[in-house]
């Protein structure tokens, strides 16, 4: 999925365009599978999470998307999806999270961004 980087050092700032793959994956982590747990990532707690901490303060995007999907819980405990998007079908753009994992990339040899939806939570009031 493309992104829109931002990486944020001492004494500058850097955007770019990047394929990333969807789920963070920590650099310190051994095992790529790890992305599919970290996805979404909360506001109120991202500085006191280990997994999230290092790349809110230094590596945001942008996640391009046309919609996405919110789950309703029906009484009887099934989940609906329902898609929502804009209705003048513009681009969307939600706030991310990337690290390079150091493992390869499929196609390419070199280490991959992943990356991360950041949101915040319900009772926020957003």
């Amino acid at each position: 999925m493309p992104i829109i980087a931002e990486r944020v050092d001492d004494d500058s700032l850097d955007r770019r365009l990047l394929i990333a793959r969807w789920g963070l994956v920590p650099s310190w982590v051994k095992d790529v599978k790890i992305g599919s747990k970290l996805i979404n990532a909360r506001s109120e707690s991202i500085l006191d999470k280990p997994s999230f901490r290092k790349a809110a303060v230094k590596r945001r995007a942008l996640v391009p998307a046309e919609g996405y999907y919110e789950w309703q819980k029906t009484e009887d405990g099934k989940k609906i999806p329902n898609y929502l998007c804009s209705e003048k079908e513009n681009v969307l753009a939600f706030a991310g999270l990337y690290e390079f994992w150091p493992g390869p990339a499929p196609s390419r040899g070199r280490p991959a961004p992943v990356a991360a939806q950041l949101h915040r939570s319900d009772d926020d009031g957003a």
